[in-house]
């Protein structure tokens, strides 16, 4: 959620499938501040990084889902996303029983790059 400066009104932006106490959105602007970013779980409870534009109010997928992606954040020109993936965090998933403790989760960082001229928005590259 954010405020619209303009309207002084809140604008819900999306929702978590799943209550998960033990991790959040992890939002970060665009330098523009036109977008936002954030990665929120999916059905197979994995979590899947987004993009949401402030101008057009469209929420777009940026990653697979088949690994569990977090913490995106934009670089300072706003052309590359970077985040971190892992792909053995299934043990760990679960934070209701005790079975999921301990289990060590490795992450890689990974970008998303926009074509020269262009900058990123919405899971493809705008002008």
């Amino acid at each position: 959620m954010y405020v619209d400066a303009e309207k002084g009104t809140p604008v819900k932006i999306t929702t978590d499938r799943y209550d998960d106490p033990t991790s959040g959105f992890a939002e970060t602007w665009s330098p523009d501040s036109k977008w936002l970013t954030y990665a929120k779980l999916l059905e197979n409870h994995q979590r899947a990084v987004f993009v949401y534009s402030i101008d057009s109010g469209k929420e777009s997928q940026v990653t697979d889902g088949i690994s569990d992606a977090r913490y995106p954040v934009f670089d300072k020109g706003g052309k590359s996303l970077f985040f971190a993936v892992s792909t053995d965090v299934g043990l760990s998933a679960g934070w209701l029983d005790l079975s999921s403790f301990q289990h060590p989760v490795l992450r890689s960082v990974y970008a998303a790059g926009a074509q020269e001229g262009r900058t990123f928005a919405g899971g493809a590259a705008e002008r």
